[in-house]
């Protein structure tokens, strides 16, 4: 079936160079009693089956999002794997739901049986995620005129299995490919892989380094391997110095620039003039000029610069180009130093949903191709208004080189059941039918709008059910006639111990009495009546221009009504000044 290798994990490597396929039949065919049809009929009514199943599912899982060119879902509505992208023919199609039942049916190297977690990889897309970055870049650079060449590294960090490694280094062998190191650890693995890579393949250690960190990367160079140390403070240039003298290794150095360009969102947190790791572009020309000062200039060969990960734009990768590309010129002409490598860093995005819209950290707005053209044509720009040579572009692109490749597969342990359409149909339409039964019959004068109101103001009433009949509308239009007709009562407003009005108010529903509960209807509509009437006489002096009574009762406690000044006070009681 498969070339397939297990590891004591269940690590199981699928590639298509034994891959042959089966012809499965299926006959998902529906024949009524006392009809008859052709066999071209149910091979038509079976594919128009089975593409549909492709279809939900598909949709259902936004694979076609998510899983372009590298997954699909075939004719049975399995998941399918295409390990060359769409370069990718039938025949080397991999069905995962029947390389699965295969493995379960088989034992592990030690005879053991396959049990869940298990990992499948798919080597393949490793080979081709390399060949379309070198391919994007080569465009690039033929197209804008760039003057030199382009060469990766891999970050260890990003996966650090060993075989992953070892896959990539010998896909990229012809290219020159390198890793990116940021532990001792990594660093280790590294010089390893390394030791089978084509000579001139670059080995960059960043991250925070001490003394052993930097003399096993001097090490690494006193062996062969082309290895740069990338300077992330100012502090690890006197370690590089002490340690150089001490095993006779001269060093290859590049700074890390820590930009002022940002990216938004999650991942571009560590980026900016307060970022955690880099150093400013003054503190980098002072670095460049305790070297000049030292004889030891030459040792400075690369700029480093890392805005984040997920960079959504290609306008923010030009923009962080030609920010690093300036400090790059200026340290060349400027300083005299021998530079020839800029590392642009990672920022390769995913699109992951599958949107290219670049609105969310897991959406990028742009291909492979734009992002090659933008750091290539960004810094050919900058280096060409210098008149700088044009360096060796570098990228440290991990998550974009590894994506797809692998998946991790856990047993589904439970499962909700789906009930079937009909019936769901039926029960939403019966809840449906159900709450309508529930809501008040409206009237048209207004009749149901008091019993509203009388559920938002009695929650001691329990919320139950208000149901507005006939009866209910006659006896609210019978009290609406009777509170018409009482005479006005003004509420006299206590603040502070002391009275300030008659204004009528809303009142405190904390000191309600009693009996109130048992009348909230009647209150409610009382309350909303007296407001109303209020307000339209408010209104009315207004509009027809008559001067306001000089008694206080008359008077308004309202934000933007009361006299200049002064508040009218009660019986007996001064006006008081307003605070």
């Amino acid at each position: 079936m498969a070339n397939r290798s297990f590891h004591s994990f269940y690590d199981l490597y699928i590639t298509d160079s034994l891959h042959s396929t089966q012809a499965h039949t299926s006959t998902a065919t529906e024949v009524n009693p006392g009809t008859s049809t052709s066999p071209l009929s149910n091979l038509l009514l079976a594919i128009t089956h089975l593409s549909t199943v492709a279809k939900n599912y598909g949709e259902l899982y936004n694979i076609l999002g998510w899983g372009e060119p590298y997954f699909t879902v075939n004719s049975k509505g399995h998941l399918c794997a295409k390990p060359h992208g769409r370069d990718t023919t039938p025949g080397q199609e991999i069905d995962v739901h029947s390389v699965i039942e295969e493995v379960l049916a088989g034992t592990t190297n030690d005879n053991k049986k396959v049990q869940f977690p298990m990992i499948l990889r798919f080597p393949d897309v490793l080979k081709v995620h390399l060949n379309s970055l070198h391919a994007a870049f080569k465009d690039a650079i033929a197209t804008t005129g760039y003057r030199n060449r382009y060469q990766g590294v891999y970050p260890i960090k990003v996966n650090q299995n060993k075989d992953v490694i070892q896959d990539l280094v010998r896909f990229g062998h012809d290219e020159s490919y390198g890793l990116e190191a940021g532990s001792k650890p990594e660093l280790l693995v590294a010089m390893g892989c390394l030791a089978k890579a084509k000579p001139g393949a670059y080995l960059v250690c960043n991250g925070y380094k001490d003394a052993d960190f930097i003399a096993l990367a001097l090490s690494a160079r006193a062996v062969g391997l082309n290895c740069i140390i990338v300077l992330e403070m100012e502090e690890e240039l006197d370690i590089v110095v002490e340690q150089s003298a001490k095993l006779g290794v001269e060093p290859a150095i590049g700074i890390r620039a820590k930009l002022l360009t940002k990216i938004p969102g999650h991942f571009g947190s560590t980026a900016g003039k307060r970022g955690k790791f880099g150093l400013l572009e003054e503190k980098i020309y002072g670095v460049a000029e305790r070297l000049r000062e030292m004889g030891k200039l030459h040792w400075l060969t690369m700029l480093h610069f890392h805005i984040g990960s997920m960079i959504p734009t290609t306008e923010i990768v030009r923009k962080a180009v030609g920010e690093a590309a300036g400090i790059y010129c200026n340290l060349v002409s400027r300083y005299g130093a021998p530079m020839t490598v800029l590392d642009c860093g990672s920022g390769l995005g995913v699109d992951y949903d599958g949107t290219r819209s670049g609105d969310s950290d897991m959406s990028v707005a742009y291909g492979l191709e734009e992002y090659a053209s933008s750091v290539v044509e960004a810094a050919r720009l900058r280096c060409d208004l210098s008149g700088v040579v044009h360096p060796v572009l570098y990228t440290e692109s991990g998550r974009a080189m590894v994506t797809h490749h692998s998946m991790i597969i856990v047993e589904a342990l439970s499962a909700n059941p789906e009930p079937p359409e009909d019936e769901a149909c039926d029960q939403l339409m019966s809840k449906i039918r159900d709450l309508s039964s529930k809501q008040p019959r409206m009237a048209a004068n207004g009749g149901a709008r008091g019993l509203v109101l009388a559920r938002r103001r009695a929650p001691e009433a329990g919320h139950r059910d208000v149901h507005a009949g006939q009866e209910d509308v006659q006896e609210g239009d019978q009290r609406r006639q009777h509170h018409l007709q009482l005479p006005r009562e003004p509420l006299r407003v206590l603040a502070g111990g002391r009275l300030l009005g008659r204004r009528a108010a809303l009142p405190d529903d904390a000191g309600e009495p009693a009996g109130r509960a048992a009348d909230a209807q009647g209150h409610a509509r009382r309350h909303h009546l007296r407001q109303r009437r209020q307000d339209r006489q408010v209104h009315w002096r207004r509009r027809h221009g008559a001067a306001a009574p000089a008694g206080p009762g008359a008077r308004c406690l309202l934000r933007g009504r009361a006299p200049v000044g002064v508040v009218p006070g009660g019986a007996g009681m001064q006006a008081q000044p307003v605070q």
